[in-house]
C-alpha cells in the first residue's frame, strides 16, 4: 500500500505506506488476478481477517465490515 491518505479509510483501520497485504480470509493473494477474485468472493463478508507484512513481519488484522 502507498500514499495512504490522512484520514482514509486505510489510515483509520492501521495501515502504513509500504505495508503489503499477503492474505485474505485465508485466501493468499499471489498476484493481481487472485486479487480481483478474493475481492470479489468477499463481497457480502462481515468479517475479515487480512494477512499483512510491514516491515519484514508478517502481522494480521480483524477487520469488521459495517
Amino acid at each position: 500500500l502507498w500514499v495512504i491518505a490522512p484520514d482514509s479509510i486505510f489510515e483509520k483501520l492501521g495501515f502504513r505506506n509500504g505495508d503489503t497485504v499477503t492474505g485474505i480470509n485465508g485466501n493468499k493473494l499471489v498476484d493481481a488476478g487472485q486479487a480481483i477474485r478474493v475481492l470479489t468472493s468477499l463481497k457480502k463478508a462481515k468479517n475479515l481477517a487480512v494477512d499483512y507484512q510491514r516491515g519484514g513481519s508478517d502481522k494480521q488484522m480483524q477487520i469488521k465490515v459495517q
